[in-house]
């Protein structure tokens, strides 16, 4: 026979998290355009791979630029069976190194090389630097430096610009303009002569 009020109901607890077998996915965590929310998730588990049940863990993701220090920090918001949710909209573009972390221990192939690219060409914030004056016969050129809205340099080439010059007329006063060839360098710079 049975056992007495058998068969008996089991609930199997899942364990601590253990960060290093826990995962981060998602193209935030390596590809990211200044000004554009993106975002990545975290999948807690514990030592037998199971999915975290509770939301008790520090989940955070710190985002060093330049010389290491930290520029941000975000954590995670819980979903739900161990995972939470990162969103984050970077303004300042360039290589960073995005550690993720559980419990302060980092995940499974964190940290992760996070390159933010600037965004596209804003013309307010466009720099033309060079010679100020030229003489007649003689050609002279400036550089016109490319930026995004939040002042980043451009990377790539691609953005038209055009440039006349205008001065007084040789023999009349109408006013002749000549227009400069602009030279893409295809990283955010242009030589305009």
């Amino acid at each position: 026979g049975h056992v007495v009020n058998s068969p008996f109901v089991l609930t199997v607890a899942d364990g601590e998290t253990v960060a290093v077998l826990s995962t981060a996915t998602g193209t935030g965590l390596v590809d990211a355009e200044a000004g554009v929310e993106t975002g990545f998730s975290v999948q807690a588990v514990d030592i037998k791979g199971n999915f975290r049940t509770v939301s008790t863990d520090a989940v955070v993701a710190v985002f060093a630029h330049g010389g290491g220090e930290t520029s941000f920090t975000v954590e995670g918001s819980y979903v739900s069976d161990g995972l939470y949710d990162f969103r984050y909209t970077p303004t300042i573009a360039g290589l960073y190194t995005l550690s993720v972390t559980i419990n302060g221990a980092h995940v499974a192939e964190s940290p992760f090389a996070l390159d933010v690219r600037p965004t596209t060409c804003h013309g307010p914030l466009v720099v033309a630097a060079g010679t100020a004056t030229a003489s007649t016969n003689a050609t002279t050129s400036f550089t016109i430096t490319a930026r995004d809205r939040f002042n980043n340099q451009l990377r790539l080439g691609g953005d038209h610009f055009v440039v006349r010059l205008t001065g007084p007329g040789v023999v009349s006063a109408i006013p002749h303009v000549i227009r400069a060839t602009v030279e893409d360098g295809n990283n955010g710079v242009y030589t305009a002569s």
